[in-house]
């Protein structure tokens, strides 16, 4: 850096002195000064005084300015070479932090040195790919009063093929769905399984369906992830327990299918798509299923080589039970949900809603005071909020090659087209290029990206890719940076 350093700012071949100096605008009043002992004729005395103190502080040696700081003599570097020589100190030696990149730089000096370096490296897009998630958003716990009023549902899956028969798959619904329909008549048996063929059938996936307010669990062997599945389940749930006001998902294929759109539509229940990657916007159904995955890691029930699901749900119901955290929330879910236990009958209609009503109560309160706790642990780990407005350009985090050694963690730049979702935490997204991104993403996988302007331009900028596919981490570029 020192030899490219005096190369830019000390070789023979340069402009003559007097005009590099003289032509620029931070410099040439003070150059002048220096040079010729006089003031310009259209000063007044005060701007003369103040003139005079300021180029007190320089040096002319050899026809170079010198600002001394503390002693130390630092090299003037005029504004058409701050590119230059922050490019040889930061983009040719290794990407450094601003606090490294500056002490690289002690050696010379130019107005606004410390903003100017900071704005150069926040430009960098090598810069940019890379570097951890920040927690930027304040949490936003969903507040739901009622059962019924929020579900959330998820796959867990592959597990391994299980051949079962209709009435096999329709009798390990468990626990719920058994508790319901031990004196089930074949009509409700058939509006669940009707639409499945007759005779084995190859069960690959469970459909884990979760009330917000109770965190009460159903649990659905299914034989593929995809929209067909989910309505199935869901219209015959629907028939049982009521339709509910919402339903929260991510923002995966198989929910947004036209067909589970449209039977949502029919029955008016509002759909919630998460932001996309934010895997713990669906917190509830997501704690569920690592319950049972923990599970089945640690105590599988193996027959012939594959699990069962009725094994695998016996499995796991217990542990999904104990993510309603009884304890917290006052109450087990089965009781919040159905006002009984499992083991009792209520005859009595008015101790019957009696009850349910005491129940729910004392579960609002505990609930909000545990959200409220959640929020507050989760709100001490901000170190600044950001909030970004629409035609900001970002970078978005990337969690699949960020668990990558020495891949880049982000990728982009986007630009913010608007907010996404209710509580405005989420954006959307569109490319460079114009393009509309599907889906939201929420804030604490976005960070600021500001393209270098002006005298921070280098003649070795990096090009930006005008359009990037998303899932297929490619992209292609037309025009540069400069835009």
């Amino acid at each position: 850096f020192e030899v490219y350093l005096s190369t830019v700012v000390g070789n023979n071949e340069r402009p003559p002195a007097n005009t590099k100096y003289t032509n620029d605008e931070w410099y040439g009043e003070i150059y002048n000064f220096l040079l010729f002992a006089r003031h310009t004729s259209t000063q007044d005395r005060l701007k003369q005084l103040s003139l005079q103190r300021k180029a007190s502080e320089y040096r002319l040696i050899e026809g170079d300015l010198f600002r001394v700081m503390r002693g130390v003599m630092k090299r003037c570097v005029v504004r058409s070479e701050v590119a230059s020589v922050l490019e040889a100190a930061h983009d040719l030696e290794g990407h450094w932090k601003l606090r490294l990149t500056l002490k690289k730089l002690n050696n010379v000096f130019w107005p606004n040195m410390t903003k100017d370096t900071a704005d150069f490296i926040a430009g960098c897009l090598k810069c940019g790919k890379h570097g951890n998630a920040q927690r930027t958003q304040t949490a936003s716990p969903i507040i739901v009063t009622d059962p019924n009023e929020l579900w959330g549902v998820d796959f867990v899956g592959p597990f391994p093929e299980t051949i079962l028969t209709r009435e096999e798959a329709f009798r390990c619904s468990w626990p719920q769905l058994y508790d319901h329909l031990v004196q089930s008549e074949n009509s409700q048996y058939q509006d669940l399984n009707g639409s499945l063929p007759e005779g084995t059938l190859r069960f690959t996936h469970c459909l884990v369906v979760v009330d917000y307010f109770s965190r009460f669990v159903w649990i659905f062997p299914v034989i593929r992830a995809n929209c067909a599945e989910v309505v199935r389940c869901l219209s015959w749930l629907f028939g049982i327990r009521g339709c509910p006001v919402g339903l929260y998902t991510d923002p995966g294929k198989h929910f947004v299918g036209r067909e589970l759109q449209d039977f949502l539509t029919s029955r008016n229940v509002l759909w919630i798509p998460s932001p996309t990657a934010a895997h713990k916007a669906t917190g509830m159904v997501e704690k569920c299923i690592h319950i049972m995955e923990m599970h089945l890691g640690f105590s599988p029930f193996e027959i012939d080589g594959g699990y069962q699901p009725p094994s695998v749900v016996e499995t796991v119901v217990p542990s999904a039970r104990r993510t309603a955290k009884k304890k917290a929330m006052k109450h087990s879910n089965y009781l919040i949900a159905l006002a009984k236990e499992r083991e009792e009958q209520e005859n009595a209609v008015f101790g019957f809603i009696a009850k349910r009503e005491r129940c729910w109560d004392q579960v609002r309160n505990a609930s909000s005071w545990a959200k409220q706790v959640s929020k507050d642990r989760h709100d001490m780990g901000i170190r600044k909020e950001l909030n970004f407005t629409d035609g900001t350009m970002v970078m978005l985090y990337d969690g699949k090659s960020a668990k990558k050694q020495l891949h880049p963690s982000y990728r982009g730049p986007f630009i913010i087209s608007g907010k996404g979702g209710s509580h405005g935490k989420s954006y959307t997204l569109k490319q460079i290029n114009g393009t509309p991104i599907p889906g939201t993403f929420y804030g604490d996988h976005l960070k600021p990206f500001v393209p270098r302007t002006g005298h921070l331009i280098t003649s070795n900028e990096e090009e930006l890719s005008l359009h990037q596919n998303i899932r297929a981490k490619k992209g292609f570029h037309k025009l540069p940076q400069r835009l």
